[in-house]
Parts: structure tokens; C-alpha cells; sequence
């Protein structure tokens, strides 16, 4: 559901009007780097496999041993790596049961001793090799049915006997605990220092990055044809973050601001084959990257990008949505009293009073509601005035322009909303109702309108090629 920024495009086969069999020269990057915790006190974490710590201002390496527990702190700009006692007795956090293994000045990497991700099965007659970036599948055929092995275990058959190895080529993995949290991540593990706290980084290939990603901004359930098209468009959409946080030492974050990633736990063999059948496609515009935003659920209405935001991308154009019918996102309905409504909009930005922009206003009363403009398809609501009273009791009346700006101040799942208001006695405004259709900023690809497309019978192509007014798909 994504906000806004620039792209790079999608690839594919077939003569078709929009798709290109031909590479370009627009090269993706190997590696992403995933800011996964900000501002954090301590962090601790444990590897399972072959890790080291390096200090990548001295070059300082220092091996870790698996399955242990380690944690690190922020101590007046450096970087302190303690060894958490097996016991799991005493208070972390009050440096009970720690052990101190080293200073550093920073920052510091957890990587992997070795990147080799060995791809391991077994064939017969007509089989299909499985394995990265899965975990590897090996199955045993006796003539009649076929056995799925233990995971991350062969077992050699000889005529006297049989012998079970474990396969731990290609497991490297580490764990990352923020207080109740823990997740699982492929790659390495950066920590790095700020007035503001410790920040966690992950750095891994491209691809391993969209296979977190596409099962938490997709149904894994969903047909085929929509996660391919939305694999293609995650990919299409990290690319146009890329450096997006240079300062903070990171390309992307792992949540809504820049695509949900959660690492190796929430991987699902579907989705994965979704991101591994597009492997290096993306979608171009003139020759350029897309921005290749998208959102859950249309509502029935596709809107042009300056009404949404600001900028016009001639590649997000509005149209009618054919496809995206569902049940969940539509006729939503949200009331406020007049209080609620204060309360909604304390502390809100993005106001506007004719030309000029206002940091924040805050209403010691509010008394109006007025809707004063809809976007060119008449579905959502792109300027809203709000009445009422300041904090030095003069009136007070101030703008929320665009659309996304309206739903996000308001808190609705979408500016798609008709408004009733009630007013009391003395012609004060009471309650104010808010019915509407879709949820998300109603611009690019609705992940819904996908779903309806595949499950008519169009490919991940055709989604595309409807969403993204006159992209090119490409094979980079």
C-alpha cells in the first residue's frame, strides 16, 4: 500500500503490446539493506550456522558461537557485544547474567562465514528440481508413493543399512529479539549507533528480500497470476526506495512506510514461487522506472497521482475499476462525535489555508465539516475545510488537501466516503458519519482489482498492463 517514489520496471516474454523478452541495461541491485529496529536501548540476537562480528571500522572479526545468545548496547557511541548466560537467570536489561566480549567503535556486522546456498534434492524420470531459496525439498519414490523427508535431512540407502545426514549448507540464519518480538532473517546483521539509540539493519539479496515480503502485502492464498503481479510490483517498488534513508545507514524499512518484511518466518512456498518465476522483472515508463505504488482495495474508482498526492505520473492514471469487487472493503461506516473528531485531528499536519502549507493547527472547538472539492472521477473527497474555534478563541478554518491527506488525517480506510452531520439544537456540529468504499490512497495497482482479474482468468501481464497506464514490462 505503499506511499510514493521513483522506480524501476517490470520484464517479461511474449510479443504482446507492453512486454519485452529483451534485457536492459538497468541493472538491479544485488543486495537491500532493511532498517528493521530504530531507536532501540539494547538489542540481543543468536545465529544458527557459521557467523562472525566484524568491526568495519577496524576489521576486528571475532567468531560467534551458534545458538548462543548475545546482546548488544549503545555505551556513549560504541558498539558493546555481551554474551547472555545459558542459564537465562537475572535481568538482561540490568546487565544481569552478561558478559562482556568486546568494544567496538562501529558499526558492527553479523555475517555469515560462508554465502553458498547449496540446492539439494533428489531426481527421478520428469522431476523438478526444488530447493533455493526454499528450503531444500528431498523426497524418496519406492515405485508407488513418494516420502517427504525429515527438513534439512538426506538419508543414504545402501543394501545393509541407511544413514540420516543434515544438510546445513545454505542455514545461516539469525534471530533478532526486540523485547517480546523475535523474527528469523536470511543475510547478515548490522548494528549501528545514534544519539537516538541503536539501529538494526539486515542486508541480503534482492530476491530473498521479496520472498519476505510479497506473503505480508499478500494473500498467500490468493491466485497465482495476482502474486506474480504483486511480486513484480515489490520488486518494481523497492527499487524506487533505494537510498531513500542513506542517513540512517539503510535503503528501505521493513514496515508499511516502505513494504511489510518479516523475514524467513513468514515465507510461504507460493508467494516464493510467485517471486521466483519474475525473477528480474520490472516496469519502465519511457524508458525510465515506475513508481509502482499500489493499495488494497480500489472501492470501484482508480485515481490520477496529483489528486491523490501531488506530483502527475502519466503511468497512474485514473480509470473505473471493473475488477475490484469484494465484501470486506466496502460499505465501511465511521462516526465521530464532535470530540472524537477533535481528538482525531490533534497534532495532524498537512493543513492548508489558501496557498500555504500549516505545520499543525489545533481546534479548541470544532463546529463544520464542508467538502469542498472531488477528484475528477467523483469518488473521493480531495479538499475538506474543518470550522471551527482556535486555542485564542478566534474562528478558525483550515484545509485538508488531497485525497490521501483527507483519509489519513481522518483516520478512514479511504477518501471514497460520502459525509452526514449531525447538528445539535443551536446548529453545533454533533456527530459527523463517514460511508465509503476501499481501504488505501486509491492510486496504481488495487491488490483486490488483482484478484479479481485472476480469478477471471488474466495473468500477472494483463494486471499489470491494466493497473500501469502505458508501462513496459522488462526482464532486467
Amino acid at each position: 500500500m505503499r506511499q510514493k517514489k521513483i522506480i524501476f520496471l517490470l520484464g517479461i516474454l511474449l510479443l504482446l503490446p507492453g512486454i519485452s523478452m529483451a534485457k536492459t541495461g538497468n541493472q538491479l541491485p544485488d543486495t537491500v539493506r532493511v532498517g528493521l529496529v530504530q531507536q532501540a536501548p539494547l538489542l540481543t540476537f543468536s545465529a544458527t550456522g557459521s557467523y562472525q562480528l566484524i568491526d568495519q571500522a577496524s576489521n576486528q572479526q571475532i567468531n560467534l558461537a551458534a545458538e548462543k545468545r548475545w546482546m548488544v548496547k549503545d555505551v556513549n557511541g560504541q558498539v558493546e557485544l555481551y554474551l547472555v548466560a545459558d542459564n537465562g537467570l537475572g535481568n538482561v536489561s540490568r546487565g544481569e547474567n552478561i558478559y562482556l566480549k568486546g568494544r567496538f567503535t562501529g558499526p558492527v556486522a553479523i555475517k555469515a562465514r560462508s554465502s553458498e546456498q547449496e540446492k539439494l534434492a533428489v531426481l527421478s524420470a520428469g522431476g523438478k528440481l526444488t530447493g533455493w531459496p526454499v528450503e531444500p525439498e528431498v523426497y524418496v519414490w519406492n515405485g508407488k508413493e513418494k516420502t517427504k523427508l525429515p527438513p534439512n535431512k538426506i538419508v543414504v540407502l545402501s543394501q545393509q543399512t541407511s544413514k540420516e545426514i543434515a544438510l546445513t549448507s545454505g542455514q545461516n540464519l539469525f534471530t533478532l529479539y526486540n523485547g517480546e518480538k523475535a523474527n528469523r532473517y536470511r543475510g547478515s546483521l548490522e548494528f549501528r549507533t545514534a544519539p537516538e539509540g541503536l539501529t538494526a539493519i539486515n542486508t541480503l539479496s534482492l530476491e530473498e528480500y521479496l520472498i519476505g515480503v510479497v506473503p505480508n502485502e499478500m494473500y498467500a492464498q490468493w491466485p497465482i497470476e495476482a502474486l506474480k503481479a504483486q511480486a513484480v510490483v515489490a520488486r518494481s517498488y523497492v527499487l524506487a526506495q533505494m537510498g531513500s534513508y542513506n542517513q540512517q545507514g539503510f535503503d528501505v524499512l521493513a514496515t508499511q512506510a516502505s513494504q511489510v518484511y518479516r523475514g524467513i518466518d513468514s515465507e510461504n512456498p507460493v508467494t516464493t514461487q510467485a517471486v521466483c518465476q519474475t525473477k528480474g522483472e520490472i516496469l519502465t515508463y519511457g524508458g525510465r522506472p515506475v513508481d509502482a505504488v499500489f493499495h488494497s482495495s480500489s472501492g470501484g474508482f482508480i485515481e490520477n497521482s496529483e489528486e491523490v498526492w501531488k506530483n502527475s505520473l502519466a503511468y497512474l492514471r485514473g480509470k473505473p475499476d471493473l475488477y475490484d469487487t469484494n465484501e470486506k472493503h466496502y460499505n465501511w461506516l465511521v462516526s465521530y462525535t464532535k470530540e472524537q473528531l477533535k481528538q482525531q485531528l490533534a497534532g495532524k499536519k498537512q493543513w492548508r489555508q489558501g496557498d500555504k502549507y500549516i505545520e499543525q493547527v489545533n481546534f479548541k472547538e470544532i463546529t463544520d465539516l464542508v467538502e469542498l472539492e472531488r477528484t475528477s472521477s467523483g469518488a473521493r473527497v480531495k479538499r475538506l475545510a474543518v470550522c471551527g474555534i482556535g486555542p485564542d478563541d478566534q474562528e478558525l478554518k483550515v484545509e485538508i488537501y488531497n485525497a490521501d491527506a483527507v483519509r489519513t488525517l481522518l483516520g478512514l480506510k479511504s477518501a471514497f466516503f460520502t459525509l452526514e452531520k449531525t447538528f445539535n439544537a443551536g446548529q453545533k456540529l454533533e456527530l459527523v458519519t463517514f460511508r465509503g468504499n476501499g481501504w488505501g490512497h486509491g492510486t496504481g495497482m488495487s491488490q483486490y482489482g488483482a484478484l479479481g482479474m485472476a480469478r477471471q482468468g488474466f495473468n500477472y501481464r494483463d494486471i499489470l498492463l491494466y493497473y500501469y497506464t502505458g508501462v513496459d514490462l522488462i526482464k532486467s
